[in-house]
């Protein structure tokens, strides 16, 4: 991400927890926030104190949490990969996870999908059919109830959608692989909504407002490289979300 966007997406009151009393700086030289954030003693802050965690936005906070799991792949030459419910095998593939996180703007999206999921939309709409009018239930971590309104969107709106329905898919797969080993919580196998979440990125890829918004060529890498994404969130998921991901993500499954 750009230093400037960056600095767009942290609140005054992240920057003073950062850095107390170095906000004016950073609003400055928006290089110093990327050098603070990358320093192990920040991840080390919130670690130690779960309160601290109430202190800053989702966006910081998976912000230092995915750079700390980058720091750690270092470490390491494997990652899990779930065969089946509570079934794990080893995989020697830490290398490809830590080199795709490392590409520019991964980081900064995945923490900006995660944060985007710590308030679900849901609710219900009405449509009509030929006996009349009928309400449909809507939960925007349904995908099946994101699919429905495919019908209604128009050339825009199929950007944001297949865009968002990519991103559940993902979000999904990679912060409750277990419960997505269950196909009747959900009515699909892991494997197909896989392929449905590397289908639509694809697809946003292609849309001029990919293009025009300069997303084209990340989400193009996802698409392409989407059992790597999901692989890095199982990770993270594995070291730091896993006890508190169902009071972090409203809405997840347990």
């Amino acid at each position: 991400m750009n230093p400037w966007r960056l600095l767009e997406e942290v609140s005054d009151r992240d920057l003073e927890f950062i850095a107390p009393g170095q906000a004016e700086a950073m609003r400055r030289d928006p290089r110093i926030l990327e050098v603070a954030l990358d320093d192990p003693r920040l991840f080390a802050r919130l670690a130690e104190d779960r309160e601290a965690i109430l202190k800053v936005s989702p966006f910081l906070l998976f912000q230092v949490l995915m750079r700390q799991a980058v720091r750690q792949l270092r470490a390491t030459r494997f990652t899990v990969e779930r065969t089946g419910f509570r079934q794990r095998v080893a995989v020697f593939d830490a290398h490809e996870v830590r080199q795709f996180l490392e590409e520019p703007e991964v980081v900064d999206y995945l923490a900006e999908l995660l944060a985007s999921f710590t308030r679900v939309r849901s609710g219900a709409n009405w449509y009509r059919t030929k006996r009349g009018w009928r309400r449909r239930r809507f939960s925007e971590l349904d995908l099946r109830s994101l699919e429905g309104l495919e019908a209604e969107a128009g050339p825009e709106d199929r950007y944001y959608l297949d865009r968002r329905i990519a991103e559940v898919a993902l979000f999904l797969l990679g912060v409750f692989p277990d419960a997505m080993q269950r196909p009747r919580l959900h009515g699909r196998t892991p494997e197909e909504v896989e392929v449905i979440g590397a289908t639509r990125y694809e697809r946003a890829s292609l849309h001029p407002l990919a293009a025009r918004s300069g997303e084209a060529a990340l989400l193009g890498s996802l698409a392409r490289r989407f059992r790597v994404a999901r692989k890095a969130l199982n990770f993270l998921t594995d070291q730091f979300l896993y006890p508190l991901r169902t009071e972090w993500f409203s809405g997840g499954w347990a």
